[in-house]
């Protein structure tokens, strides 16, 4: 069994870096029109399942 102290260590400073990089405007355009697709397929999947047929 391993202990912490057998464990190599991170640079946290580069971490750090890489978690607080800003995302670019189109990535973040991507990542909201995605979510919003995915909420709108979600819904109308529901709305499908509830329907009577």
């Amino acid at each position: 069994m391993r202990r912490f102290d057998d464990l190599p260590e991170a640079d946290t400073g580069r971490l750090r870096d890489r978690l607080r990089e800003r995302p670019s405007r189109r990535g973040f355009i991507a990542r909201v029109l995605g979510a919003g697709t995915a909420v709108g397929v979600g819904s109308l999947a529901l709305v499908n399942r509830g329907a009577p047929g």
